[in-house]
């Protein structure tokens, strides 16, 4: 390439890329403007002008051609903005000029009697700015009879005006709303006009549904009245017996989970088509569409009554109840339990308890491989020993009986030997073994609550320090064996002890409490022999016995297992000794040791006979009886020698003194009468 063919190129770019930039720049944007809107009443009644000024100021320093837009928001049926005015507009440069609209001008779709509140929207340029109208006044009066019609009724409106005067040959529009459908007719003298769903060819295809009725009031024009719109439903009836169950058949009733099939039809014998049915039961809502036949089915989950109702607004609402009954459940269990690798397997199932024979058992393994036996008049049925590890997925099946489904991890048993209860400092030992006893090497046990993962050693062992007061869960396992979960209560035994460990009446005896290996405050109560109770918390308490019989002591402290003891105390042995000095009879009581007792009540008494008297003879022998509180009671018989023994001895020998006289003197009488014999 020479040099001048290069720089006729280079000019040739060079011009067009001026051209492209000149003409983006003046295509680049909207003109600059300012825009203010105003109605000239922006309350109006129905039908009156809506005058919408539209003041615009040119802000450029040109003359200007401005697109003015104008919109109704969301006017339209579907929400849409309704489009009343495109139309271009000169403006002079740097001039502001105001134009007027009369909106029931610009479009045929604008409904001076529509009455709301209605949004404006202006665009000029690159500017918007709304407004709101608000068109306000009476609404038709419209009656529907009868009022929830069904689709071979004959329907009856009636058009009034707001003082209740009939409007003759008013023009009104019904829609079938759910079909878009629609008929315009003419009210006749009296206001009225009838018509029949489903003999109407506009509606008969789909007679039922939501029907709007609007009087749009453009024809005649009524002072003051609003377009007025009414709604209505118009329905396919349904009677209950209209509402049938047609699976399972007669006699059969419906039971948990078996298909149960509703068949529903209109009370013209035509089928309830894609008719929307809820329902109910027991934990159990579901809503359902029938079809083109009027059936639709349902699984119930549980036994109970079940509502099935009708919830289409093109159908009359109606329930109907049916009772589901229960379908007699399988169950299964295994042995051995849990089901272990290289043993058969048995499946037992059973239904109320009872075996069932002739159940399909089915055993799924972890490769999908699939195993079906029957079960026999012991309701077992046996499979060959488990090969694989993994889960494994047993049914059973039986007509007439609700199927049973479980599914098992299957693998190597572990064997976990471990305390079931612990104190904080203890040393807890895990021991690991397999079906065959045989220590199991690196199983991880950790712990689910606290620090520990640890592997087993050689000889299938870990061993750890309990150091918090808390129950402690660990898990076992490893790859090919079962995981084994053990939960270790930490607490343990709380003790008592006693010093001395026989207490003695009011002496001292201290109760220290241990939790574990430990001295620890708990909740001591005492209970003494007459019912009265004490209670403290310590970790040591001294106290003095003082009263005869069974104390009993009660601890507790939280995490720790409940203790109790009871010791009791006996009366204090006493002795009586007893003198006479002075006249006087002199009773002493003492301890076993000697030791003074003071307070004692000491007293002679005798003993009832038969008849209920006690006699007291006062003679050297007596009764001797010695109370007091918390002592033995001490019963004896003293001899005293005393005055009365003198007395005895004396009144012997004046007895026998007075014998020896009156001897005497018998012998001398006996000596006088031999005498004057002799005379």
């Amino acid at each position: 390439m020479n040099a001048k063919t290069k720089n006729t190129g280079l000019l040739k770019n060079l011009i067009v890329i001026f051209i492209l930039i000149w003409a983006g720049a003046s295509v680049s944007g909207a003109e600059d403007v300012k825009i203010e809107l105003s109605f000239a009443d922006s309350r109006i009644e129905p039908g009156d002008d809506a005058i919408l000024k539209v003041e615009i100021e040119n802000e450029e320093d040109y003359d200007i051609s401005a697109d003015v837009e104008i919109w109704a928001e969301e006017y339209e049926d579907d929400g849409d903005d309704l489009q009343l005015e495109d139309k271009s507009e000169n403006i002079p440069a740097g001039e502001t000029m105001e134009f007027e609209y009369t909106l029931n001008d610009l479009s045929s779709d604008w409904d001076a009697y529509r009455c709301a509140s209605h949004t404006i929207r202006v665009e000029v340029e690159n500017e918007e700015e709304t407004i709101t109208l608000r068109i306000s006044g009476d609404d038709f009066r419209i009656s529907v009879s009868p009022s929830d019609p069904s689709v071979s009724d004959e329907i009856k409106i009636i058009i009034k005006d707001d003082s209740g005067d009939e409007l003759d040959n008013e023009e009104i529009r019904i829609m079938n709303l759910d079909t878009d459908d629609y008929i315009t007719e003419d009210t006749d003298s009296d206001g009225e006009f009838s018509f029949t769903p489903d003999e109407e060819s506009e509606f008969e295809d789909s007679p039922a549904g939501t029907y709007e009725i609007m009087v749009d009031n453009k024809e005649n024009e009524i002072d003051g009245h609003c377009s007025t719109k009414k709604t209505f439903n118009v329905k396919y009836t349904v009677d209950k017996k209209d509402i049938v169950v047609v699976y399972p058949e007669l006699p059969k009733v419906p039971k948990v989970n078996e298909q149960v099939t509703i068949e529903i039809t209109t009370t013209y014998d035509k089928p309830a088509r894609f008719a929307n049915v809820t329902v109910s039961g027991p934990k159990f809502s579901k809503i359902y569409q029938t079809n083109s036949n009027g059936l639709f089915y349902f699984i119930p989950e549980s036994t109970g009554n079940y509502d099935i109702k009708l919830t289409d607004n093109r159908y009359s609402a109606v329930t109907k109840t049916i009772a589901v009954g229960e379908q007699t459940p399988l169950s299964i269990s295994f042995s051995p339990e849990p089901p272990e690798i290289g043993k058969k397997l048995t499946i037992i199932v059973k239904a109320d308890g009872k075996a069932v024979s002739g159940a399909e058992v089915t055993v799924t393994d972890p490769a999908g491989g699939k195993k079906t036996e029957t079960t026999d008049s012991s309701g077992e049925a046996e499979f060959d020993a488990l090969k694989n590890t993994g889960k494994y997925e047993i049914t059973a099946k039986k007509s007439d009986y609700a199927d049973t489904q479980e599914e098992r991890n299957v693998y190597k048993s572990l064997k976990v030997t471990v305390t079931d209860r612990a104190a904080v400092g203890d040393m807890v030992k895990v021991k690991v073994e397999d079906s065959n006893n045989d220590p199991v090497r690196d199983a991880t046990v950790k712990g689910e609550n606290f620090d520990l993962s640890e592997k087993t050693d050689s000889g299938g062992e870990v061993e750890f320090k309990i150091i918090e007061l808390k129950d402690h869960s660990i898990s076992i396992g490893k790859e090919g064996f079962t995981e084994v979960k053990k939960e270790i209560k930490v607490g343990g035994e709380l003790i008592i002890n006693l010093n001395p460990e026989k207490p003695q009446m009011n002496k001292e005896v201290i109760i220290t409490i241990h939790a574990g290996n430990m001295e620890a405050a708990a909740d001591i109560k005492i209970l003494s022999p007459n019912g009265t109770e004490e209670n403290i918390k310590e970790s040591r308490y001294a106290f003095k016995p003082d009263q005869v019989g069974k104390y009993l002591i009660f601890v507790s402290k939280e995490r720790y297992e409940d203790a109790s003891l009871e010791f009791d105390i006996a009366y204090n042995l006493i002795e009586l000794q007893y003198d006479v000095a002075d006249g006087n009879l002199i009773f002493k009581v003492v301890t076993t040791d000697g030791k003074p007792v003071s307070g004692a009540e000491v007293g002679i008494y005798a003993t009832t006979n038969e008849e209920g008297i006690a006699k007291l003879e006062f003679d050297n022998n007596y009764d001797v009886l010695v109370i007091k509180e918390n002592y033995e009671t001490k019963k004896g018989t003293i001899e005293v020698p005393g005055k009365r023994d003198y007395l005895k001895i004396i009144m012997g020998i004046l007895i026998l003194i007075l014998i020896l006289v009156i001897f005497i003197l018998l012998l001398r009488e006996n000596k006088k009468g031999k005498t004057g014999l002799k005379k």
